[in-house]
């Protein structure tokens, strides 16, 4: 049998895209603030928060889109070494806001920043069915590999055939 000095083949891919404008937006707020005791930053932050819940259900987002709160306290310093010194305690409320009114979004971050949530940290547009969208990409992924195996020139073929065999 022989052995073959250098083995060759053709590889193809194929690509597909699918593209649909945004159904919904995920918008990431927070209510982040600065108190000199616990309990003033608990009080403060749980104003600003339901000032917060207020104009989102004036936006008409209903408190089943709104992702619960993770609260955290921490200590504020500024400063190293010798220079350190307390600045109070950190209080920061985060949420996940989610809205299919798309066309007043930007109306909406701009109340919630109003109302306390002075962090806008990430917005995110969605599409209705993600899972039917990447299949119509698997189809016409696997609809361009043939067009892109024929598109490869015969005469390369040849050309390395033939340098193949004078090996």
């Amino acid at each position: 049998m022989a052995a073959i000095k250098e083995p060759w083949g053709l590889s193809v891919l194929g690509a597909g895209s699918v593209s649909a404008e945004p159904r919904l937006a995920h918008v990431d707020l927070a209510v982040d603030l600065l108190a000199p005791t616990p309990k003033a930053a608990y009080a403060e932050a749980g104003a600003a928060v339901t000032r917060l819940r207020e104009v989102l259900r004036e936006h008409g987002v209903p408190d089943s889109d709104v992702s619960g709160s993770r609260l955290q306290l921490t200590s504020q310093y500024k400063g190293y070494g010798a220079e350190r010194s307390f600045l109070g305690y950190a209080c920061v409320a985060t949420y996940t806001v989610r809205t299919e009114a798309l066309a007043g979004l930007e109306l909406l971050i701009e109340d919630a920043v109003t109302a306390g949530a002075n962090r806008v940290d990430a917005v995110r547009f969605e599409v209705d069915d993600k899972p039917a969208m990447r299949d119509e990409a698997r189809r016409r992924a696997v609809a361009a590999a043939p067009r892109q195996a024929e598109a490869v020139s015969y005469k390369q073929i040849r050309a390395h055939e033939t340098q193949v065999n004078r090996g």
